[in-house]
């Protein structure tokens, strides 16, 4: 175990990607193996010190930003295992700071993927599984969750727990974790709202009959360290082809991608449009990109970008499906761009990358944060949802966009807020969409998580007895309190268990 206390190399620790600035810590600790971890916590638990457990440091909600105590480091756990299995099932197990790049690049040359895709693709994986991160082909393949095969991971007690999926069991909402010292730890399901959207990333996962490795997925460092993660890999498809559709009408382009929405999960092979993401950007987002991609058709008023995955046989009926389709939605030809060559997949990707870049660009000019929404609604309440969006923007005045996953019922409002008037304002309409979305049955956070900054949402979400229910599980977990204090649900809600 290596332990800093120079607070120019604690400083390095104290930012993620959230512009969070109020961290601080005495020391990091920084562990070689699961063996340093199980004796410091046990020793940070006698003595009721807070731990902070950081990784890659790309997420946006300040989870890994310490409020005091130590920083936990896993930078050095980063191995990555080869690739195992047989004909029909593929895994892999990776150490919780392997960056999924590198694991996508593994999989890649055995001729296997890694479907989940989070578009920061040097965040690590215990990272993502911590906060359940997804991605655009969250739309075909699901969020991280549902590729995790089993876990290995250090209570703040130091004790062991090692789960594979549909070992371990519920009965009567009474979760059982078998430890490697031998004790049995009991835990109720947490008794929470249930949800009408597949995609959440809102505080603890819960329901009826779950599987209990489920709880430590999006747990946000708050009930265990994860040292170890075992993941599940797809054969990778041997072609896949990019579209990008422009629409001169909004609504033409809401009523394409309300059509091809039920064909994401679908329960079997579809004979014909079966596309692997499904992302939209609205006008001012075009406006934004025109001085870079000047070949953005002028009077486009909407984009729908589609990914679809074919094999050899099948890719000339694919191309003729979507250009049928397409054909029928009213669409030209000169509205679409196809990216088939590896050089125009590239440029497909730089367009999509480029967005959140300039956004960014904005923000450092104006030196004002931006406001994004992180919110889901399910597909029967989208189209309500979007007004609301749309309506109170136009009524706002405020300079905005709206992007993101169309196809899971989930886009980013960004707000670009011009001076300190507007930043409140914004952060207003935030709060106003949060609780549409509650009320429609959605999410207030699918993808990114609550971390430190997002409590009053998650409050909308569960309401006060929701983040009680949430502080007694973490109290089964962690007796002593220690571990990402702050993170999901404020700190009081801990004193209440006592």
């Amino acid at each position: 175990m290596h332990i800093h206390t120079d607070p120019a190399v604690i400083a390095g620790y104290l930012e993620d990607a959230s512009g969070f600035i109020h961290g601080w810590a005495k020391r990091i600790a920084i562990p070689e193996n699961d063996s340093d971890i199980g004796g410091f916590l046990e020793s940070a638990s006698r003595q009721h010190e807070p731990v902070t457990v950081a990784g890659g440091r790309t997420g946006v909600a300040a989870g890994c930003i310490p409020q005091g105590g130590t920083i936990l480091s896993l930078e050095r756990l980063a191995t990555l295992g080869p690739v195992a299995g047989n004909d029909h099932n593929h895994w892999i197990e990776v150490q919780p700071a392997v960056r999924l790049e590198e694991l996508k690049s593994v999989a890649r040359s055995s001729g296997l993927m890694y479907a989940p895709d989070p578009t920061e693709r040097t965040g690590t994986l215990g990272g993502n599984v911590a906060t359940n991160a997804s991605g655009g082909q969250c739309f075909k393949y699901g969020t991280t969750r549902e590729h995790v095969l089993g876990l290995e991971a250090v209570l703040a007690t130091g004790e062991k727990l090692c789960l594979e999926r549909a070992c371990h069991t519920l009965a009567d909402d009474l979760l059982r974790y078998r430890l490697a010292s031998g004790r049995t730890l009991e835990c109720r399901r947490p008794q929470l709202p249930l949800l009408r959207v597949d995609k959440n990333a809102a505080g603890y996962y819960s329901r009826p009959g779950m599987d209990p490795l489920d709880l430590l997925i999006g747990m946000d460092g708050t009930l265990a360290v994860i040292t170890r993660i075992k993941l599940r890999l797809l054969p990778a498809p041997p072609g896949v082809f990019s579209l990008f559709v422009f629409f001169p009408d909004l609504s033409q382009a809401l009523d394409c991608a309300k059509l091809l929405r039920p064909l994401g999960r679908a329960a079997s092979p579809n004979p014909g449009l079966t596309p692997a993401s499904l992302e939209f950007m609205d006008s001012n987002s075009l406006r934004l990109l025109r001085p870079a991609f000047p070949l953005i058709p002028g009077h486009a008023q909407a984009l729908l970008m589609a990914e679809q995955e074919f094999t050899q046989e099948n890719e000339e009926a694919l191309l003729a499906s979507w250009q049928d389709f397409l054909a029928a939605a009213g669409v030209p030809d000169n509205m679409i761009w196809l990216a088939q060559a590896p050089s125009d997949r590239k440029r497909a990707r730089d367009f999509r990358h480029a967005l959140p870049e300039a956004v960014n660009t904005l923000v450092r000019q104006s030196k004002l944060p931006k406001v994004g929404t992180d919110l889901a609604v399910p597909p029967e309440a989208f189209a309500g949802m979007f007004r609301v969006y749309v309506q109170s923007l136009q009524a706002s005045s405020l300079e905005h966009l709206i992007f993101g996953h169309i196809g899971e019922c989930h886009l980013h409002v960004n707000v670009l807020p011009r001076n300190e008037a507007e930043l409140l304002q914004a952060k207003a309409l935030y709060l106003d969409f949060a609780r549409e979305a509650v009320r429609l049955g959605g999410t207030v956070s699918a993808e990114h998580g609550i971390g430190k900054l997002k409590h009053d949402f998650l409050k909308i979400m569960v309401g006060e007895d929701g983040l009680r229910e949430m502080a007694r599980v973490k109290r089964c977990f962690d007796p002593s309190l220690i571990l990402n204090r702050g993170n999901i649900f404020p700190e009081e809600y801990l004193e209440e268990t006592r």
